[in-house]
């Protein structure tokens, strides 16, 4: 699946949510609540990979990892699509200057 492909699904899942929210009265999440969400989502993961590590227990930990890498996938692309960014282009550029930088 193309990275294009992704963003479509995601937004997809993002108006099926609004639907969702407003059938349960609730308000509709902003830019900005989706990124909290994606803060707290970096933040679980975070946990995870020190499970993952040696650092903690968790259980279902593979299952957990999917589902927050996921998750932040997931606000990522919804929120480069809001902001109007082109990722492929953004992520081919990065790599492209600090591929540069780090073969100096």
């Amino acid at each position: 699946m193309q990275i294009d492909e992704l963003t479509q699904h995601a937004l997809k899942i993002r108006d099926l949510y609004s639907v969702y929210e407003q059938k349960k009265s609730y308000r509709e999440w902003t830019a900005e609540q989706t990124y909290q969400g994606l803060v707290s989502d970096v933040g679980d993961l975070g946990r995870l990979v020190l499970s993952k590590e040696g650092f903690r227990e968790h259980p279902d930990l593979e299952k957990n990892m999917e589902h927050e890498f996921a998750e932040i996938l997931w606000a990522t692309l919804v929120l480069s699509n809001h902001y109007g960014v082109d990722l492929v282009k953004a992520f081919h550029s990065e790599m492209e200057s600090l591929e540069k930088k780090l073969s100096e």
